[in-house]
């Protein structure tokens, strides 16, 4: 699973994301690895309280790599 903080300023490039929406040959970055995969869109939701209020939470499940 990972999670995303999508700015509201950036709003265009998730709000044709639906939940259940399959996300093909992503490439995948972190500290200890590179790699392409798969991945689901679990929710795509806007954040309605605290510091990134207005911001978007996108969650994906990695489904392949």
């Amino acid at each position: 699973m990972l999670s995303l903080i999508i700015s509201k300023n950036d709003q265009g490039l998730i709000e044709d994301l639906k939940d259940g929406d399959t996300l093909e040959d992503i490439q995948f970055y972190s500290p200890i690895a590179m790699f392409k995969g798969t991945a689901v869109v679990v929710t795509n939701t806007r954040i309605d309280a605290g510091p990134k209020q207005g911001d978007f939470c996108l969650d994906l499940k990695i489904t392949s790599s």
